[in-house]
This record gives structure tokens, sequence and C-alpha cells, in this order.
């Protein structure tokens, strides 16, 4: 029964393996490998030329990526059907159907003798060309606790990938395999045993010493499908060299976590003879509601004595303005903190006064009946070490009948953490991948993850000082743009570029007790909108650059955008073409804001707006 299973097994495989699809194969170009949807670090020699993107339908959430199709022609245009040619899987084709490929315009034309136009094709998914053995890459911005791992020059197809023994989880938007320490777990990057499991479930195991931007050769590879029987699975394992102990936590926060540099689907296909469905995102849908902080609980709320009067006052997320008390059942993400520094910012104010309220800071103050005043805002619990919770409250209040009107509350937010300095190499390898940033690049920094807000506070301003017994001068301040992610950082904390900590502290302290707060961006020129590289007619990816305040949305062609998962850009899908030549963008601004017009925009480029909220 046992061996009837296992030639059942085997067969099943084998049928697999051969199994044709069918679907139209049309042709677009992709300016080099990396810029495909699975981001390769490094592709086979072949894929330069030979190249194709998959069908979303059987993208299958980049598990595709690196496995090679033998293709060729099954229309009766063509002169030669038999004829077949090799490609490699870069890339996604969101508006293709199940069955199609688009291809590169050297494979298309070799196989139709036709000018790209619209053809059916055949395929199958083969063992790839390689030479050598399995490829381990690690992203840019790896560290010992965020550590992303490609796999590359793979004969088959990988179904899965360890770190250490650990599961991975597949990053959306791009093709690495991520063990994600949350700060908690180190990983000892000159020592990683990598586990590597393909579609036939066999199994080789490397230990590599690895460096971000690069790729190490492990010291096997995997036997091709049809030279081994599918149902045995093999196990190749190396033994692990004698290294030395993983670091232990520095004293000194990790470099932040990796951008995104991915570029997005990139495929440009001859109009469609027939309707197709609206592709469907790889991407997860980013949260555009800012959390408010709950009312309830001991350890959320705070209060404030007015003579007899209570006044329940719970934090706000800053910088986001908010217009209405609300309550969720959400843990609160910032809290105010530390003594407000000398130069204080001006918070909002209720409408019947006249004062302008900053536009990073506006509250709207209610008033209720009968002693009953609670301004929504958010705070921390009041044993949390990181990020302490001071809020300055004034109130005014006149008497009525029945009722007291609140006049006036003018909540000031400070956070405190700590400090420690960080290099980043460019501005744009930072986890908001900017485009285009501020003129004072120098002055970056990374946001804890706790406070990171998945890529919303990408761009707004920081004024950091120092509040430690040990700083020359706590009157120092320094202005710095939010540019990466520190996702071993806790709640409050900064990772600072070097020269703006050394300004405030006086000497590079390595660690050092900071307090911050969000301010508007200082001299910032006009807003730009930067299109993504890998953007096409049918996936179009803005990122708004240079913007005082923080930015709550942004709509292309009228239809809103939704952040990318990994690289702060806002991005549609439309199942019609969308030209570039009169491209509609409209950003709004926390405080409600609009800066808008229709641009001839250019990929890979950025286009000034001449406005700015």
């Amino acid at each position: 029964m046992k061996t009837s299973m296992l030639l059942a097994a085997a067969t099943l495989a084998l049928v697999n393996a051969d199994e044709y699809f069918t679907g139209d194969g049309t042709a677009y170009t992709l300016g080099q490998p990396s810029a495909g949807n699975c981001n390769f670090m490094s592709a086979l020699d072949l894929a330069s030329t030979d190249y194709a993107a998959l069908n979303d339908k059987q993208w299958d959430g980049l598990q595709n990526c690196g496995r090679c199709a033998e293709v060729s022609c099954d229309d009766d245009r063509c002169a030669d059907k038999s004829k077949s040619i090799v490609v490699q899987i870069l890339d996604r084709c969101p508006e293709c159907q199940y069955g199609d490929l688009d291809l590169s315009p050297t494979v298309f034309t070799a196989l139709t003798g036709s000018t790209p136009s619209r053809y059916t094709v055949k395929w199958k998914f083969v063992d790839c060309p390689v030479q050598g053995n399995v490829n381990y890459c690690l992203k840019g911005g790896s560290n010992n606790y965020w550590t992303a791992v490609q796999p590359t020059n793979v004969a088959t197809g990988v179904k899965s990938l360890q770190i250490n023994g650990q599961d991975t989880t597949m990053l959306s938007s791009a093709y690495y395999y991520l063990l994600d320490g949350a700060s908690q777990t180190q990983t000892d990057l000159t020592s990683i045993k990598i586990s590597l499991t393909d579609v036939n479930g066999n199994s080789i195991e490397d230990t590599v010493s690895l460096t971000a931007d690069s790729c190490t050769e492990g010291a096997h590879q995997f036997s091709s499908s049809g030279g081994s029987s599918p149902a045995a699975q093999t196990t190749y394992t190396t033994p692990t060299p004698t290294t030395a102990a993983p670091t232990t936590a520095p004293t000194t926060a990790p470099t932040t976590a990796a951008p995104t540099q991915t570029p997005t689907p990139t495929t440009q296909t001859p109009a469609p003879t027939t309707q197709t469905p609206a592709p469907t995102t790889q991407t997860p849908s980013p949260t555009t509601q800012s959390n408010v902080g709950s009312t309830t609980g001991s350890d959320a709320s705070q209060t404030a004595q007015q003579g007899s009067s209570s006044y329940n006052v719970t934090g706000t997320v800053a910088p986001a303005s908010t217009l209405k008390p609300q309550k969720t059942t959400e843990a609160p993400e910032t809290s105010t903190v530390t003594d407000a520094p000398s130069t204080q910012q001006k918070s909002g104010l209720p409408a019947a006064t006249t004062a302008t309220p900053s536009t990073n800071q506006k509250q709207t103050a209610a008033s209720q009946g009968a002693d009953d005043y609670t301004q929504s805002a958010n705070t921390q619990s009041g044993d949390q070490n990181n990020g302490t919770d001071w809020t300055v409250i004034f109130l005014s209040a006149g008497a009525g009948v029945g009722a007291i009107a609140l006049v006036a509350m003018v909540i000031y937010t400070y956070f405190q953490g700590d400090g420690t300095p960080y290099d980043l190499s460019a501005i744009g390898m930072g986890n908001c991948a900017f485009m285009s940033s501020w003129a004072n690049s120098n002055n970056y920094v990374a946001v804890n993850q706790a406070q990171w807000d998945g890529l919303t506070h990408c761009g707004q301003c920081i004024e950091a000082t120092c509040i430690d017994s040990k700083c020359k001068n706590k009157n120092v301040a320094v202005t710095l743009q939010v540019v990466d992610r520190c996702p071993e950082c806790n709640y409050g904390d900064l990772d600072m570029s070097p020269a703006a900590l050394t300004k405030i502290v006086g000497y590079n302290p390595g660690r050092i007790k900071i307090g911050w707060k969000y301010v508007d961006c200082p001299n910032p020129a006009t807003i730009k909108f930067c299109l993504k590289k890998g953007t096409n007619p049918w996936w179009v990816a803005v990122q708004p650059t240079n913007t005082r305040i923080g930015v709550k949305g942004l709509t292309i062609n009228g239809k809103p955008g939704k952040l990318l998962d990994g690289a702060y850009y806002y991005y549609i899908e439309s199942k019609d073409k969308i030209s570039f030549d009169a491209l509609k963008v409209s950003v709004t601004s926390m405080n409600g804001d609009v800066v808008s017009g229709t641009y001839s925009m250019t990929i890979d480029q950025c286009v000034d707006s001449k406005q700015q909220f």
C-alpha cells in the first residue's frame, strides 16, 4: 500500500510538473531585473532579455518569483509552434487573466515573428538552467532584529524558508522572507542557518554569513525535478561552522528597518479585447482612520481637578487633528510627554476664539452640560518607562444655566525616550523610501516601532532637545525629518543622525534621554509629487514629498490612494488605462488643507506642485 501511494504521489507530481497553461501572450519592457515586482537582487543571466510577468491569479503572493517557464506560441498566426523559450518570472501583471504571460519584447518577437500585440501562448513551469548553488541575498536595511532574506539562483521553485529554525513571512511587496525579532530576538548575521524547501518537497540547509545589500552563495542546489522521484524528499545539510555567539543587544540602536525599494508591477500590455476585472492588490490596505485612545481604564485616563469640577483628559494621536472625541478598544499609540521646551508650540483652540492653531496640533474642544467635559486624547499606562505623559492644560470656564461653556483648552504634547545615533547612507534608503527630501537632509530621524503608525508619519518634522543631566545645554533644539523606522526602539525613542544628536547633547553620547514633539517643517519650499518606478497605466503610485505638515490622504484622478505596505507611496489600480500626461493629484494635510493640480508626470521622477500647505 505504501509503495502504491508513493508511486501515485510521484506520478501526480510529474503530471503537475508537465501541466501546460494557455492564455494571452503580450509584451512589455522591464528596465532591469530588479525593477520587477519580485525586486530581485540577483537574477539568472538569461533574465536580462528573457523575462516574464505572471498574471495576478497565478502570482500566488510572490511565491512564484524566480521560477522559470517554458513558453511557446499556440496561435494559428505563428509560423513555428514547436519553438520554445525559457523565461524567468520577475514581475506581476495585475491586469492579465489566468494563463496569461507578459513577455519581454525579445521573447515575444522570437516566438511569434510579430511585433508586440496579443497572441495565444502555452507554457509550463520548468527547472531553471542555473549555474552553481543557491544564493542568499540580505535586504538592504536588515539588521540583527529585522532580517529579510531572498533566495536566488534556485533550480526549482521555493515553497518555504526558515532562519535559525524559525518560520518566516513573505514581505507583501517584494520577494523576501522576513524574520522579525520584534525588538526581542537577535539574529547573528555572521552565522545564519537557512533551511530552504522547494516545491517538490526537497530541502537544503546552509549556514552562511550575510551582509546587507549583498548576496552569498550557499553550498547546495536542488536537484532537477525530473532527476529524482518527487515523492522522495531529500535534505542536504552543511555543518555549522564554529562561530562566536550572537552579540548582545547594542547600546546604540541598530540600523533601522529595511526600506522597500521594491518597484511595483511594470507590465504594459496592449488594450485587452475583453473587459478585465480590477486586479487584486498584493499589499494590505493601510488604516486610514487615526487611532484614538480609549477613555476607559485606569491606566488610560488622567484626571485634572478644577475647583469642584472634574475633567477627564485622555490623549489624541499626535499629530493628527481630531475633530470629535472618539472611543476605541485599541491600545493608544502615542502619549503626551515631558516638560515643554522653552519655545512653546500653539495648539488648537475652540472655534469661538480667534487664536490661530498650529497646523500640526489642532484640537477642537467641545462643550457639554452639567460639569461633564471630556476631551479625547491618548495616554499611556503610568508604569511605562519610555514616553512618560505630561500634558499642559489651560481651562477657562464660564457659568451658564445648567451648563458650563468650555472656552479654551490647549494641549501641548511631548514625548520622551532614548536618543541614539545611526548612519543612513542616503535619504532614499530609509523605510519611507523618499525620492525627494528637504534641503537639510543631514537632520534625519527614525521613529520607534510603537509610534511608526504604518508609514503615516513619513516626511513630518520633529523638534528634539536633550533632557538628560549629562547634557551640556538643554536649551539647544534641532529639527529633524522622519525618513525611517527603528523596529527595535521602544516607545518614545528616536534613532537620530549623529550630527543632530551631537548638536543637542554637545558630544556623541551613544544613548541619552531626549524630549521631542512634532512641528511644522521649516522652509519646505513647495510640495513635490513623485511617480514610483514600476508604475504602469494600470497601477499608479505617487509619493508626496516636501510637505510642511503631515499628510492625511492622497487621491489620483479622484480615486483615494492606498499606502503601500513597505514604502511611502499612495497607489491606485484601474481597469482603464491611465495617462501620465494629465494625472490629477490631490493631497490633504492632517488639518484638512488641500493641494491639488493636474500634472504631466514621468516614471521615477518628481514634479513641482508650486503649492504648499
